[in-house]
């Protein structure tokens, strides 16, 4: 029968033994009119040939779950290769953390949960003004964290075809951008203040700094009329030891100063 199928493949056509080869390999019933045209043939030529009776839907039932067990049975070429996940990565962070029946779980769609409902607001100016500026960093990035976990709440809502208004994201959205626009409010009110505070001080700098300088000016004049300073009683006995000759008191040699001034304009007068 093979030598007959044979040498009937070899002279038809490329569409019709490619068809008839894919109908061996697949062990299944010719289509009708292959297997038509593929009678008229061998009748042509004096050949011989009956046609395979059809499978019924229980006999391909029972060659179906045959090939399950024996696929089963075969041992895998490469197993899957599991990769170890760490626990504590950052990108978790992006989920919710929830507890269920004792066990932590991460939360990628809000779950219509009976008797949960928005028990939070967003923060007041008033609330955030006692805070110092540390607190006010720290309830920035928690802020800006959990828009984040409502953000991919709501993409996989959308991948998985759910509508986005029947969540409450939105609404705890919103509430998230008011803290943060009152938290930017409060920071620029004391950047405010910080400015004024600085322009005040540095009038008041420039002010005594001119009124120091007028001192200083007077103080100066007032210790250039001074002819000798005055000196110390260590300092005029030191004096006295190592000039005997030198008058005693400072008015004396204030004195011997002014006439030997007046001794030197005498004689350059007459010369």
């Amino acid at each position: 029968m093979f030598s007959i199928l044979r040498n009937a493949v070899a002279r038809r056509s490329p569409t019709l033994a490619s068809s008839t080869r894919r109908t061996l390999a697949t062990e299944t019933t010719l289509p009708d009119n292959t297997s038509t045209q593929f009678l008229e043939e061998a009748k042509r030529r004096g050949l011989s040939l009956s046609t395979p009776e059809p499978e019924t839907e229980e006999q391909q039932q029972e060659r179906f779950e045959q090939f399950l067990k024996e696929k089963e049975a075969e041992k895998p070429s490469r197993p899957q290769r599991k990769a170890t996940v760490n626990p504590d990565h950052g990108l978790w962070a992006f989920f919710r953390k929830v507890e269920r029946d004792g066990k932590e779980e991460f939360e990628t769609v809000e779950r219509d949960v009976p008797g949960r409902t928005i028990g939070s607001r967003a923060w007041n100016a008033f609330e955030l003004r006692r805070k110092s500026f540390k607190d006010l960093h720290t309830l920035w990035y928690i802020v800006l964290r959990e828009r984040n976990l409502l953000a991919s709440q709501r993409a996989e809502a959308k991948r998985l075809e759910i509508n986005v208004t029947m969540l409450s994201a939105a609404k705890r959205d919103y509430m998230c951008r008011k803290t943060m626009a009152r938290i930017k409010q409060v920071l620029n009110e004391r950047r405010i203040a910080y400015e004024r505070a600085v322009a005040i001080r540095q009038e008041e700098f420039s002010t005594e700094g001119e009124e120091g300088a007028e001192e200083v000016t007077l103080d100066q004049r007032t210790s250039s009329k001074r002819a000798i300073p005055r000196r110390s009683v260590a300092d005029v006995a030191t004096f006295r030891a190592n000039n005997p000759t030198e008058p005693k008191h400072a008015e004396e040699s204030g004195e011997a100063v002014e006439e030997g001034a007046m001794a030197t304009t005498k004689v350059d007068a007459s010369a």
